[in-house]
């Protein structure tokens, strides 16, 4: 009977919670909120991501471009930012569309999220809200 109520004490203090915020974290890494998308535009997708680690004030993250099969003259853009120069916001990640018109590369649509470098218990979830 100790055992069994020791198990149900243990399944209620740590996995329920740990599941709980498992869940919480796949819910804010797909939560976005949309964002005007920067007046950017290149000749390729290659002097795209060129202009666009260059329009950050500090960079140190990543930049992945998928171009979308069949149409080619489409790509996702997904731009992490590790690092955003102040101490309130910590990593930002921008996920945008560009496509190819006229011969030229425009960001079409841009969405946000970020985590909150000062936050005590929830700074490696990603959020929509203001920082503390």
């Amino acid at each position: 009977m100790i055992k069994k109520i020791l198990l149900i004490c243990i399944l209620c203090i740590v996995v329920i919670p740990a599941v709980l915020l498992k869940l919480y974290a796949y819910y804010s890494a797909n939560k976005y909120i949309p964002e005007k998308p920067p007046t950017i535009t290149a000749d390729s997708l290659k002097s795209l991501s060129i202009s666009l680690i260059q329009s950050q004030e500090d960079f140190n993250g990543t930049l992945v471009i998928e171009t979308q099969i069949p149409d080619h003259n489409k790509a996702e853009i997904t731009f992490l930012n590790n690092y955003s120069g102040g101490d309130s916001v910590g990593a930002t990640e921008y996920k945008m569309i560009a496509e190819k018109k006229n011969q030229l590369w425009t960001i079409t649509n841009s969405k946000t999220h970020w985590k909150c470098f000062r936050d005590l218990f929830f700074n490696s979830f990603w959020t929509t809200s203001a920082c503390p």
